[in-house]
């Protein structure tokens, strides 16, 4: 990847995921333990994603930006919240610049198994959401852990198009 902040952003929670591999080969899948751990992986891999996200956009804007703008993007954008779905992502890139949205949705679209990829985004960010807002989730850490993987590719997109 071209952005460095969002490489150690993604190792990090990667090697995190390893820690918790662990947990449940100590615990057990079926653990309360586990259970704990999966559902902050789901925040740890869906936060991790919206970060990258917003870091690639912002360190490449704010590198030609005038000091007031790059105050304001950082306060409005980058430290604000927001779901990291395809959708924010599009929304994001084209009011930023209308070619940068363009070219991801077409590099997205050319991802292999990019209805999967984009699914398990959908996923992570359900997940987030549910277990956030008080919902009772029913994700397997594999599946997060996979729901990850997939969205780094998307993330990857990203930093190709706008990097």
């Amino acid at each position: 990847m071209n952005n460095a902040n969002a490489t150690v952003l993604i190792d990090g929670c990667r090697r995190e995921l390893v820690r918790i591999e662990g947990v449940k080969s100590t615990f057990g899948s079926t653990s309360p333990a586990m259970e704990l751990m999966t559902k902050y992986s789901v925040i740890k891999c869906c936060g991790t994603i919206e970060q990258c996200f917003k870091t690639i956009i912002f360190d490449k804007v704010e590198s030609n930006a005038a000091p007031q703008a790059r105050k304001y993007i950082e306060q409005t954008f980058r430290e604000g919240s927001m779901n990291p779905s395809i959708e924010n992502i599009y929304k994001s890139l084209n009011l930023f610049d209308k070619n940068w949205s363009n070219s991801f949705k077409e590099k997205v679209k050319n991802i292999s198994d990019a209805d999967r990829i984009k699914a398990s985004l959908k996923s992570l960010n359900k997940n987030r959401n549910d277990f956030a807002h008080g919902k009772s989730i029913i994700v397997s850490f594999l599946q997060v852990s996979n729901y990850f993987e997939d969205s780094c590719l998307i993330i990857e997109a990203l930093d190709e198009v706008v990097g």
